[in-house]
């Protein structure tokens, strides 16, 4: 028993998931972060999709609910923990929705 628990730690595969497939979906993942986080870098109207329903926006993109959630709500801290530090340009966005009066 305990071999097959280090067999399994040593490969990385845990409850059928290898670490690899893990992440290569979260990479997966922070690419459509960014491409939401492009778009409303050089689109006013996708900005404005966002504000109004954001939700329905995002469901054109491969998201986690967590990750819809930050973008949404703002959550620079959330998005920079899976995607590190954040230029100017990709906070676009962030910063007019933290800027908005709306909750």
């Amino acid at each position: 028993m305990l071999q097959q628990m280090l067999d399994k730690r040593r490969t990385g595969r845990r409850r059928g998931c290898s670490m690899e497939s893990s992440r290569s979906s979260r990479g997966a993942e922070n690419e459509e972060i960014l491409r939401v986080l492009e778009r409303a870098a050089r689109d006013d109207a996708f900005i404005a999709q966002l504000t109004c329903s954001g939700s329905q926006v995002l469901r054109d993109f491969d998201l986690t609910a967590e990750a819809k959630a930050a973008l949404l709500s703002g959550d620079v801290a959330w998005l920079e923990r899976h995607l590190g530090k954040l230029t100017k340009r990709q906070r676009t966005w962030l910063d007019c929705r933290l800027q908005q009066e709306i909750w």
